[in-house]
C-alpha cells in the first residue's frame, strides 16, 4: 500500500491553516494575550521539547493560560516570523541569527488545539547552519 506524502497526511490530519498561524505571529508580535487566547482552544495541549537543555515543562500542558504563558516565555526575548516547519506553516523565534525556537501545531476549525514549540538546541541546528 502507498503511503500519502507527510504533507498531506499533517493537512488531512488537522495542521493549522496559514492564516491561523499569521494571526498568532500578529498578536505575538503586539504582546496581545487577548489576540492569542482568541486562536487558541480553551483546552489547547501545549509540548515544549527542551530536551533537558534549555529550560522547559517537562509534561503536556493543558489550557489556554498554560499555552499562553508558554508562548509569552519563548518569544520574550526574540524576534518572530512565520515559516514553514516541515512543510506545515509555523513560526520562528530568532534571537540574533540563531533560531532558537520553532512553533507550529494542529487546528480544529479557527482554534489551535495543539502547540507544539521546540527549543532543544539539538534540534534546532539544521535552521542554524551557516
Amino acid at each position: 500500500m502507498i503511503r500519502p506524502p507527510a504533507w498531506w497526511r499533517r493537512r488531512v490530519q488537522g495542521a493549522a491553516d496559514a492564516h491561523t498561524i499569521d494571526d498568532l505571529v500578529a498578536a505575538l508580535e503586539r504582546a496581545d494575550a487577548d489576540g492569542i487566547r482568541r486562536v487558541l482552544h480553551s483546552e489547547v495541549v501545549t509540548l515544549v521539547d527542551g530536551g533537558g537543555l534549555v529550560d522547559a515543562p517537562l509534561a503536556a500542558q493543558h489550557g489556554a493560560d498554560a499555552a499562553l504563558e508558554s508562548l509569552r516565555r519563548t518569544v520574550r526575548d526574540g524576534t518572530i516570523e512565520g515559516a514553514s516547519i516541515n512543510g506545515s506553516p509555523g513560526i520562528i523565534v530568532r534571537d540574533g541569527d540563531r533560531v532558537v525556537a520553532t512553533i507550529c501545531g494542529s487546528a480544529r476549525g479557527e482554534k489551535l488545539v495543539e502547540l507544539w514549540i521546540v527549543r532543544n538546541p539539538e534540534k534546532l541546528q539544521r535552521w542554524n547552519r551557516p
